[in-house]
């Protein structure tokens, strides 16, 4: 997957998280310097209908928001049947781990 191209993205890097349902890999648009993460929604969970629809609204929502605690989203899309989230690639503890690790303060 490394050198390929997927849409308008080449793939650097493959940094798979452990999300059951989807999956992240580093790329970069063509004249970008600035790396993205796309999220791919899995194979299991792209044929269920339904968790489709939930994957392309959330993103569709996410899209809407601009906050600095929350990820931007740049594009909505798909590449040979799979269906991905380009979004902005944040390094560091999933909310996840933060929630585990301490309560957050708002």
């Amino acid at each position: 997957m490394i050198g390929q191209t997927m849409s308008h993205y080449r793939i650097l890097e493959d940094a798979r998280t452990a999300a059951a349902w989807a999956w992240s890999i580093r790329p970069r648009t063509p004249g970008s310097s600035a790396p993205l993460a796309l999220k791919f929604l899995s194979e299991t969970m792209a044929r269920d209908r339904h968790a489709l629809e939930r994957f392309e609204r959330e993103a569709q929502a996410a899209s809407r928001l601009n906050h600095p605690h929350i990820c931007t989203v740049y594009d909505i899309d798909e590449h040979e049947g799979r269906h991905f989230i380009a979004m902005e690639l944040l390094e560091g503890q999933t909310l996840r781990q933060r929630i585990l690790e301490k309560r957050m303060e708002f």
